[in-house]
C-alpha cells in the first residue's frame, strides 16, 4: 500500500480515536468522583480498538503476492521523511524539557521521577537525530537507537505507577496501550539499525502506535505528556514514510 495512504489513514483512524475518547471520558465517568457511570461510550471505544488493529493488520500484509518472510527494512530518510523524524524528536525533547520544568510543581519523590523522564526523552530525541546525521555522514552507531527504546520502558513503567492504586482501569488504559505500542514500535525500529533485523510486523506495530498515540492525546494528561505523545506519532509517521513495502 502507498506510503502516505498508509499515513493518512493512520491518522484519520487516530482523530477518531480522539474524538470516541473525549465522548467516553464526558460520558462514561462521574465528574466528581471520576467512578465509571455505565453508558454506550466504553463498548464504542473497545470496539473501535478491535477495528484499528484489524485495519493495521490488513494494511500489513504484503502485496503482489509477496510472502511476509520478503519484508524488508527501512529506507535512508530524505523529504518529508526527514522532516518527520527531525519533528518528532525535537516535540519529544520539548516534551521531556517541559517535564523538567514541572519538578517544581511537584512532590519531591515525584520531582526524582519527573526529572529523570525528562532527561531520557531529551536524550531519546537526540538519540533520535544524532543517528540520522550519523547516516547522512555515512557513519554508524548501532546502538544509539536503543535509547529511545529505554525511554519508552521507563515511560511505561511511570505511566503505570501512576494509576497502579486506581480502581477503574478504563480510566486509564488508553495511556498504557499507547506506551506499550511505542515500546514495541520503537524496539523494531532500533532492531533494524541495530542489527539488520527484518520484522514483518513492522507495518503493523508502526500505524497502530500512531493511532494509540492520537488517542491518548484526549487523556486528561499534562503538556509534557501531549508532547511525548505527539512527538512519538511525527516520528513514526516519518518512519512509516522510509519502511519497504
Amino acid at each position: 500500500m502507498n506510503h502516505l495512504l498508509i499515513i493518512l489513514l493512520s491518522l484519520a483512524v487516530g482523530a477518531v480515536g480522539f474524538l470516541l475518547r473525549v465522548f467516553h471520558l464526558r460520558t462514561a465517568f462521574d465528574p466528581t468522583t471520576l467512578l465509571p457511570v455505565g453508558g454506550s461510550a466504553s463498548w464504542l471505544l473497545v470496539l473501535f480498538l478491535l477495528a484499528a488493529v484489524t485495519l493495521c493488520l490488513i494494511w500489513g500484509l504484503p502485496g503482489r503476492g509477496r510472502r511476509v518472510s520478503e519484508v524488508r527494512g527501512f529506507d535512508a530518510p530524505e523529504g518529508p521523511a526527514l522532516t518527520l523524524i527531525t519533528a518528532g524528536a525535537f516535540l519529544t525533547m520539548v516534551g521531556g524539557g517541559l517535564s523538567c520544568v514541572q519538578v517544581f510543581q511537584q512532590t519531591a519523590e515525584n520531582r526524582i521521577i519527573a526529572l529523570g523522564l525528562g532527561a531520557l526523552a531529551i536524550l531519546s530525541g537526540c538519540a533520535v537525530i544524532g543517528d540520522l546525521f550519523l547516516r547522512r555522514r555515512g557513519r554508524e552507531n548501532k546502538q544509539v537507537m536503543m535509547a529511545p527504546v529505554l525511554f519508552y520502558v521507563v515511560w511505561l513503567l511511570t505511566t503505570y505507577r501512576t494509576y497502579a492504586a486506581y480502581p477503574v482501569t478504563s480510566y486509564y488504559f488508553i495511556q498504557i496501550l499507547a506506551v506499550a505500542a511505542l515500546v514495541y514500535a520503537f524496539y523494531l525500529v532500533s532492531g533494524w539499525r541495530c542489527c539488520e533485523e527484518e520484522h514483518a510486523a513492522t507495518r503493523v506495530a508502526l500505524p497502530l502506535a500512531v493511532i494509540l498515540c492520537c488517542t491518548a492525546l484526549a487523556d486528561p494528561v499534562g503538556w509534557p505528556q501531549r508532547g511525548l505523545y505527539a512527538g512519538a506519532a511525527v516520528t513514526l509517521l516519518g518512519y512509516l514514510a522510509t519502511l519497504r513495502y
